[in-house]
């Protein structure tokens, strides 16, 4: 729970900071990829299932989940 909020914390101050400044696209999708990274790293979140994609039980590896996750 910690991570997710911890990863929420980062979206709002960057949409408050944007709100407030004009943030380039750059920082924004900076403060987006932070935000993956601590639920992802922290919180242990991550794409690993693309549902009808793949056939029924295959899941990703980490060397392509992470990825996906963070983008």
């Amino acid at each position: 729970v910690r991570a997710y909020l911890m990863g929420a914390s980062i979206l709002v101050v960057t949409g408050l900071i944007d709100d407030l400044r004009e943030l380039s696209p750059r920082v924004k999708f900076g403060g987006q990829f932070a935000a993956a990274a601590v639920a992802l790293f922290l919180g242990g979140v991550k794409i690993t299932d693309l549902g009808a994609l793949l056939p029924e039980g295959a899941t990703l590896p980490d060397l392509v989940a992470v990825p996906l996750t963070l983008i």
